[in-house]
């Protein structure tokens, strides 16, 4: 696997960039990424905060991969949603350990994973977009996500959540997901 990688936009305040992963000479994945140039400002509300990972609890791994320690936020739960740190237990390419916003883009992609409340032997629900803002770099092995899952019913739902690490939240991140019956139920 390799990276592909352009700049498409320079500027004083901001830099937009591609990135294209290529595996076998086909692409992938592809991001676009806004960097905005850090500069002072105010902070009008204290960043929100949860209890630390060791005051939570492990997380059955019936369904996730087991690379990611999981512990669930106590009396976070609740229909359609729960707050949960992870801790990454690998590389995210072999000999490459995953910086702090590499590990945050990972989480995001376990919202649809940890809030989804349908059966999963009935239903799935693969996302087809990931969204991440943030206001500030992630810091730390643990981060928080706290999602929740809507949906009308007609087959498709959106995932919103707030991204966290110790000192507190520090983004949000949003799935777009398809709902379609597994083949043969």
């Amino acid at each position: 696997m390799q990276w592909r990688t352009a700049i498409l936009h320079e500027g004083k305040r901001l830099q937009i960039l591609r990135a294209t992963l290529i595996h076998e000479k086909r692409e992938v994945a592809d991001m676009t990424v806004v960097r905005i140039r850090i500069s002072k400002s105010p902070t009008p509300v204290p960043l929100r905060s949860y209890p630390g990972p060791e005051q939570s609890q492990a997380v059955p791994r019936s369904h996730l991969p087991r690379s990611f320690e999981l512990r669930s936020v106590p009396g976070s739960e609740r229909p359609g949603g729960i707050a949960v740190w992870m801790r990454m237990g690998a590389d995210l390419f072999p000999g490459q350990p995953a910086s702090p916003l590499a590990h945050a883009m990972c989480l995001c992609d376990f919202g649809s994973s940890l809030c989804g409340p349908l059966d999963r032997s009935k239903w799935i629900y693969p996302n087809f977009d990931l969204t991440m803002h943030v206001f500030r770099e992630p810091v730390g092995e643990w981060l928080l996500l706290d999602a929740d899952i809507e949906t009308a019913g007609l087959g498709m739902a959106l995932v919103s959540g707030i991204l966290a690490d110790q000192q507190g939240a520090f983004g949000r991140a949003h799935q777009s997901i398809i709902i379609t019956p597994v083949a043969g139920t």
